[in-house]
């Protein structure tokens, strides 16, 4: 399952896009072949959406920061950011 996600500041208009793929270990057995690096991964028991929306809003709300960048620099760490590796 690939989610996007919408993540912004509470107090300020507008919000970046991230995405991060959810897989149960079943599926990884299935569809994986040879060795892949699980980056921007999560893996879950089974697909319970209430369970999964509770796990990443969690870790969001511990990602904090003196600035947008900085809290960016941690939500990229598990959600693969709208603007990596954007070099301008």
């Amino acid at each position: 399952m690939n989610l996007h996600l919408c993540i912004g500041l509470t107090d300020k208009l507008g919000s970046d896009n991230f995405e991060l793929y959810v897989c149960t270990p079943e599926w990884l057995n299935k569809a994986i072949w040879e060795p892949r690096w699980g980056r921007h991964l999560l893996i879950v028991r089974e697909y319970d959406l209430l369970l999964i929306e509770e796990f990443i809003r969690s870790y969001i709300e511990k990602c904090d920061g003196q600035d947008w960048n900085a809290i960016v620099a941690k939500l990229a760490r598990m959600f693969a950011w709208e603007f990596e590796d954007y070099q301008a």
